[in-house]
């Protein structure tokens, strides 16, 4: 029986495997990145729920136990722009390549048999032809598309779904990997920069089960454009000093724990943790969902990928609990495609995942549930 180590862990929540023999360190042909942080805040804004709502535990604390802002989105008259009732981020509903209904010879699944594209278009693209793809585009009376930053792309990502990791009642033409290939990367969208001096490569939000991770620039993702009201962002977050040990973030009208120390635990017991825990005067700790988690990263800082200022002692090379179960059609779909061997039936189980956040980056990736994480806790300004 082989388990996730430390070290292949971090690996594979940074990086994907493959390598390309050339990697653009600069956006070519004169394009330039989106600037994210000269964007304004979006108005209004809530912090979707990661959509998981079955019960996988007895102990209580999980996505089940703690529902606040369920998705919810609204299609455009015309059909082609989904709105996020939440978020009030508007995507791109349907992307530049069809499905072709055509059914490939059993157990022969080529992707000449099920793709074909659309008015010339790849339906996949080098990171800055993705840029490039989503400044031109003029769709629903509105110019000002860009592409999705890898906060913005989690938000959409749902968690009680699997393969892919999205409704599909709204968002059209969604890749999550061809059976049998074996290549979750495939399944990927462009998700924005990451750290500054890690311009070779960009996020990319993978929908086979809804990880993000860094990706070499030169790969090939889809891309799924994404704006707002008033130049609008979900971006940098903004804090404020409680003065009790604790802080409040205001853009998703959060209240953290500004030192963790729960030592190590597995996943129950970090869910345990954060619901018995009595801090600051109150009682209504949380272990955060992973949207939650994510909504502390700052994609300007790295190792760690928040603000240490903020949250001070934190181990970037330590992982940290969400509350968020992996879902049981997941870890089916994933049997072969897990970190760890396919015949550990006891990890792969579905009860036996759940997902942890990276703070040297910001990504995430699900892990075994006696894996060993750290619980920031967490509550909510209602």
């Amino acid at each position: 029986m082989r388990t996730l180590s430390t070290v292949s862990l971090l690996v594979s929540i940074l990086f994907a495997s493959p390598v390309f023999s050339e990697i653009p360190y600069k956006l070519r042909d004169g394009i330039e990145e989106v600037d994210y942080a000269k964007l304004n805040p979006i108005k209004g804004f809530r912090l979707p729920d990661s959509g998981q709502f079955r019960e996988t535990t007895w102990v209580r604390g999980e996505d089940r136990d703690h529902q606040r802002n369920p998705m919810s989105f609204t299609i455009s008259d015309d059909g082609n722009i989904v709105i996020d009732n939440n978020t009030g981020l508007m995507w791109e509903r349907h992307l530049n390549w069809k499905w072709e209904k055509t059914v490939p010879p059993k157990g022969k699944w080529r992707p000449q048999d099920i793709f074909s594209y659309q008015d010339g278009e790849p339906r996949r693209r080098p990171y800055h032809e993705g840029v490039q793809y989503c400044k031109q585009l003029r769709l629903g009376g509105y110019d000002d598309w860009r592409m999705a930053n890898m906060k913005e792309g989690h938000t959409i990502a749902h968690y009680g779904a699997a393969r892919p990791t999205i409704d599909m009642k709204y968002f059209k033409d969604v890749f999550a990997g061809i059976p049998g290939y074996g290549d979750r990367g495939k399944g990927g969208m462009w998700a924005g920069p990451i750290a500054p001096d890690h311009n070779n490569s960009g996020w990319h939000l993978g929908f086979i089960d809804g990880h993000f991770m860094g990706y070499p620039r030169g790969g090939y993702k889809t891309t799924r454009c994404v704006r707002a009201d008033n130049n609008g962002t979900y971006f940098i977050p903004e804090y404020v000093d409680n003065n009790d040990g604790t802080v409040t973030e205001k853009v998703a009208k959060l209240i953290w724990v500004k030192k963790v120390e729960s030592g190590l635990l597995d996943w129950e017991e970090a869910l345990q943790y954060c619901e018995d825990l009595n801090y600051a005067s109150h009682r209504d700790w949380k272990l955060p969902s992973n949207k939650e988690l994510t909504s502390i990263v700052d994609l300007n800082r790295h190792k760690p990928a928040l603000d240490a200022s903020v949250f001070p002692d934190t181990d970037y090379k330590a992982y940290y609990w969400s509350r968020t179960p992996e879902t049981r059609d997941a870890a089916r779909n994933l049997m072969s495609e897990t970190t760890v061997q396919p015949e550990d039936k006891e990890i792969n189980n579905a009860h036996e995942n759940a997902w942890i956040q990276a703070y040297m980056l910001g990504g995430n990736w699900r892990a075994p549930r006696r894996f060993k994480g750290y619980a920031r806790c967490v509550q909510w300004i209602e």
